[in-house]
């Protein structure tokens, strides 16, 4: 049975992590008269608060039904999955991602347009001491509010050499957008500015 294509348009839908919620964004397909069912509000104006756009992990949970003019598929709000469930979609659990903390690499974040940007940082012996003076945090496992491999909002990276001659190199990472002056300071060059999302 052929998946439904249509019209793609900018929408959000909310979803939990651990104490607090973000507007998870997508570009949806799902037919209109169905958007309200899943949770899907359109995104037009303005950015709702804790907007991310494209992330990894956490992912919503994503409902799916055949019907007699194809198959349908899309994301869906938390409080609309039990709802979907009963209504005879079959649904997936949502995507989430735990923290790594020792051996090859471990996790860390910023805070850039009021969520905590997470990534692995690898384990160098070139990794900087100014790493905490712009703005990287070392996520606990009580971090619940991680959002890992968004398009949107994304921090600045920026590079700092390290060493001389052959020995030298130059570590580059994410910063704390709050603290780019403070990088520049410590002798961090801008790499690519942050994005946000272009409404």
């Amino acid at each position: 049975m052929p998946r439904n294509y249509r019209k793609r348009d900018l929408v959000s839908v909310v979803i939990k992590m651990g104490q607090t919620t973000i507007n998870y964004g997508f570009n949806t397909g799902l037919i209109e008269g169905q958007r309200a069912n899943f949770g899907q509000v359109a995104v037009a104006n303005s950015l709702p608060t804790g907007f991310v756009f494209g992330a990894n992990a956490p992912k919503p949970a994503r409902a799916s039904k055949r019907t007699t003019t194809g198959y349908n598929s899309s994301y869906a709000a938390d409080d609309k999955i039990k709802t979907l469930r009963e209504a005879g979609w079959r649904t997936t659990r949502k995507k989430t991602r735990g923290i790594t903390s020792g051996g090859l690499s471990r996790t860390v974040y910023v805070t850039i347009g009021g969520i905590n940007y997470a990534w692995n940082l690898p384990s160098s012996a070139s990794e900087p001491t100014s790493l905490e003076q712009v703005g990287i945090k070392n996520a606990k496992v009580t971090d619940l509010d991680l959002i890992f491999g968004a398009e949107f909002p994304k921090p600045p990276r920026y590079a700092i050499a390290f060493g001389e001659g052959d020995a030298g190199g130059t570590y580059s990472t994410y910063i704390d957008p709050e603290k780019e002056t403070e990088a520049v300071g410590a002798g961090w060059n801008k790499v690519k500015p942050a994005r946000y999302y272009p409404l």
